[in-house]
Parts: structure tokens; C-alpha cells; sequence
């Protein structure tokens, strides 16, 4: 598989903004070349590319480079520098290179293992993954894609993998269950949020799928990152209403900030035509707080509930709590929605 050097680059370069794990000092692109630097205490590994290049299936060396392209990856470790540098000539004929600290050596058994190995470190740690996953795919399905998932030490690398996963392979409900179980995985609050958003945003959730989401959503501790979250799942457009009831819940159960719940229950606003989703809601809204913030809901949802009697009283429960003025104008909005 290719790696096309622009668009991994932005790829790779927005996926390592929101790294916590990883160290990476740089990853740049200036639509020919890729440059990657990592490192983890006193071991490093970097990687720089000009053109196009393809590896074998394996993955175990570079099979081939566009014209007047080369690729390079250097490793220090355990006191030892290494490097493998492949250049390709006019005619795409190519030349390869080791030095060990810097001088030249012939290749051996040694040298081609470490080579294998390294570009398996490297691509582990999110080099080239679309393709780094389409061709573990055409191995052995999603089942070897992630087995790759849990022998990858970062959270970045594994969440690259899976949006790989999730983005590119024709996954069956199986398989998709199991990439969201994998997410769960993730401690990086920002990687799991991103790889939640982004299967939610490609596949319709059926009911084993959609716990399987939900059960990884809830593992996101930050109140921001958990709140987007389950805001790009309401707002999908296959969200059916009991998936809504259980973003709520999730929601009042796990966001402690009462402007991320109001934000949740807000984008729930078009779903709630649905008594189960305008009931969810309105006792989700208990546990807001802020007299403006509830308020402020309640003005919102006071169409979806003025005409059912059960409804209707806890809302008004809900609005006695407030301060007067907040108080006032909700009860004013459910009076004027109320039917005569």
C-alpha cells in the first residue's frame, strides 16, 4: 500500500496534537516529504520519506518508491545507532543502505531482523495507517488489525489503528462491536472520545453495537470530551430514541459540569417529539444545578411536554425550584405552549 506523503501528513500531524502519551518533537510535510521524530527516554526512532513508498505486504521492508523518491528510518538504542536509508533512482531502480553508528555495513540476518522490527516499532506508532491497516486487513481481516490494536504500546498508535479500522474496512457488526470493546481500552480521554465520534459517525448502531459504545463512551472522564461525544451520537441522524434515552443517562450520570449536561440535553432538543427522549430529558434536568442553565432547558423544552398531563407536572415540579425570575419565565413559556 501507498503512503501519499501530503495527505498522511495531515493526517498524522492533527492526530499527534491531542497525543498525550507519546512524545513526538516532529512530524511535518511540505507535500513531498514526511518527517517523524519519537522518542522514549533514551530511545528514539525516526523516519523520513520523499515520494511515494510502498512496502511489502509483511511489512517488513520497502518494496518499492516512486522516481528520485527515498525513505530513511534511524533507530538509537541501547547506545547504538542504526539506519536503513532506501533511495530510488530516475528509473525507479533502487539502492539500499545500512550503517550502524554511522558506518556502512553489508546486510546480514541481524540487520534485516532489526529492519523488520523497527518499521513494525514505526508503524506502531502510527506511521502510514490507513495503509498500515489495510494491509494488516488483507492478512487476516479485523481480527489481526486488532490483535495490532493490543500489541501497540501508545494510545495514539492504537487509536490510530482503529479510526483506520473504522474509517476504511468493510466491517461487519462483529467486527464492529469488537473495535468499540478496543476503544475502551484507550486511557487517553481525547484519543477514545475521537474514535467514538468517528465510528458513530459511519455506522448505523444496532442494539449490541450501540451498548458496546455507550460502555466505552462512559469510560471518558473528562466532562468536555465525554460531552462532544455523546452530542455527535444524538446528533446522528440513525440515533434511534432508546439510544437517546441512554446518551441521557449516561450523560446524568457521568458529567459533572452542569453547562456540558445542558449542552447534551440541548442537542437532544429535535429528538424530543419522542415522549421517552422529552422524559429522559426533563429528569436528566434535576441534576442541573444552575437556575440559568435549567432554566433555560426548560424554556427550550416546554413545546415537547405542554400537551402530556404527566409531563407537564414535572416540569412544573422542575421549574418551582428555581429563582423567581428563571422560575417565571419557564412557567410562562410551558403556559403559552399548553393548549387550549
Amino acid at each position: 500500500m501507498a503512503a501519499s506523503p501530503s495527505t498522511f501528513a495531515r493526517r498524522f500531524a492533527s492526530t499527534i496534537t491531542g497525543s498525550l502519551l507519546l512524545t513526538v518533537l516532529g512530524a511535518c510535510s511540505d507535500g513531498r516529504s514526511i518527517s517523524t521524530h519519537s522518542v522514549w527516554g533514551s530511545h528514539s526512532l525516526s523516519s523520513e520519506s520523499k515520494g511515494e513508498v510502498r512496502f511489502t505486504e509483511d511489512e517488513s521492508d520497502v518494496a518499492s518508491l516512486s522516481p528520485k523518491s527515498s525513505f530513511k528510518i534511524t533507530e538509537e538504542r541501547d547506545g547504538v545507532e542504526r539506519e536503513y536509508r532506501v533511495q530510488a533512482d530516475a528509473d525507479g531502480v533502487l539502492t539500499r543502505i545500512y550503517r550502524v553508528d554511522g558506518q556502512e555495513r553489508s546486510t546480514d540476518q541481524a540487520i534485516e531482523t532489526w529492519r523488520a522490527e523497527a518499521l513494525q516499532r514505526l508503524f506502531r506508532n502510527g506511521y502510514d495507517t490507513i495503509a498500515h491497516a489495510q494491509r494488516l486487513f488483507a492478512r487476516g481481516g479485523a481480527e489481526l488489525v486488532l490483535e495490532e490494536v493490543n500489541l501497540t504500546d501508545s494510545d495514539f498508535g492504537k487509536a490510530a489503528l482503529l479510526r483506520a479500522l473504522l474509517e476504511d474496512a468493510k466491517l461487519d457488526e462483529a467486527g464492529l462491536v469488537r473495535s468499540l470493546r478496543a476503544a475502551g481500552g484507550l486511557d487517553s480521554d481525547f484519543e477514545r472520545a475521537r474514535t467514538l465520534r468517528d465510528a458513530v459517525a459511519r455506522f448505523p448502531l444496532a442494539e449490541e453495537a450501540a451498548s458496546a459504545w455507550l460502555q466505552s463512551a462512559a469510560g471518558i472522564d473528562s466532562d468536555f470530551e465525554l460531552a462532544r461525544t455523546l452530542e455527535d451520537a444524538a446528533e446522528h441522524a440513525d440515533a434511534s430514541a432508546s439510544f437517546c434515552v441512554q446518551l441521557v443517562a449516561t450523560a446524568r450520570t457521568k458529567l459533572e459540569s452542569d453547562f456540558e449536561l445542558a449542552r447534551l440535553l440541548d442537542s437532544l432538543l429535535p429528538r424530543a417529539q419522542d415522549r421517552s427522549v422529552a422524559s429522559a430529558c426533563l429528569e436528566a434536568m434535576a441534576s442541573v444545578d444552575s437556575d440559568f442553565e435549567r432554566g433555560k432547558l426548560l424554556t427550550e423544552f416546554a413545546p415537547f411536554v405542554a400537551s402530556d398531563s404527566v409531563l407537564h407536572e414535572r416540569y412544573r415540579a422542575l421549574a418551582r425550584e428555581l429563582g423567581d425570575f428563571e422560575r417565571g419565565r419557564a412557567l410562562a413559556a410551558l403556559d403559552d405552549a399548553t393548549p387550549r
